[in-house]
C-alpha cells in the first residue's frame, strides 16, 4: 500500500489519520494501549501521521492487532446505530 492507501485506511477505522509507534517498532498502531507497544522495554510512545511514521521512522505498516481491534468496534458502533434507528422507528410507529 502507499501513503495516500494506508491513510485512508487509518481514517477509515478511525476517523481521524494519528497513529503511534516506538523507537524500535516496525509498525504503526491505531491505539496508544496496544499490547506490542506498551512494554517493559518501551521507553516512549511517539504519534503523529502515517507519513510522520514513515518519514521519522520508515514504517509502512499497519498493527494487524489494532487494524482488527478497530474493525470490531466500528462494527460494534454500525450494530448499535441500527439498533438504535429500529427503536426509533418502532417507537414512533407505536406511539
Amino acid at each position: 500500500m502507499n501513503n495516500t492507501e494506508q491513510t485512508a485506511r487509518v481514517e477509515e477505522l478511525t476517523g481521524n489519520n494519528l497513529v503511534y509507534w516506538t523507537k524500535s517498532g516496525t509498525k504503526y498502531h491505531l491505539f496508544d494501549d496496544c499490547h506490542s507497544i506498551n512494554k517493559d522495554a518501551t521507553t516512549e510512545i511517539f504519534e503523529g501521521s502515517v507519513a510522520n511514521a514513515r518519514e521519522l521512522k520508515n514504517i509502512s505498516e499497519l498493527c494487524k492487532f489494532c487494524e482488527n481491534k478497530a474493525a470490531k468496534e466500528q462494527e460494534a458502533n454500525s450494530t448499535n446505530e441500527f439498533q438504535e434507528d429500529v427503536e426509533d422507528v418502532l417507537e414512533s410507529t407505536y406511539q
